[in-house]
């Protein structure tokens, strides 16, 4: 029997925030803990994930089919919630800064810089 269970829902996406949280660069890193933000699945077609800032949300779109997807959305939301909570006013852009945050993400956790770029880039467009 297969089970209709996911990962797709606000308490997985929590715990997943929580395990990078604690895994490197994030763990060196001035973080809010996960029961600051509300974690949200959404059907928007329109972006795998969105951070909203007041108050702190994670939102991870049905739009991530795999748990890569979901992670790696994760992880670039992520980046937007350091930068935010270390008051950058910038926390929303995709500039050299959020770039090089994401090369460093993509060395430490060993994900394919070509994908993470691409996803991030993608999310842009």
């Amino acid at each position: 029997m297969v089970s209709k269970k996911t990962i797709m829902n606000k308490r997985y996406l929590r715990k997943l925030y929580e395990c990078f949280k604690d895994l490197p660069p994030f763990n060196e890193l001035r973080m809010p803990p996960s029961r600051k933000i509300t974690f949200e699945v959404t059907d928007a077609e329109d972006y795998m994930g969105l951070f909203i800032p007041e108050p702190m949300r994670i939102q991870i779109s049905t739009l991530n089919e795999t748990f890569y997807q979901i992670a790696e959305t994760m992880l670039h939301e992520m980046v937007h919630v350091y930068f935010y909570y270390n008051h950058h006013k910038d926390y929303d852009q995709h500039r050299k800064k959020f770039k090089d945050m994401s090369d460093e993400i993509c060395e430490i956790l060993l994900i394919s810089r070509e994908h993470f770029v691409w996803q991030v880039y993608n999310k842009m467009l």
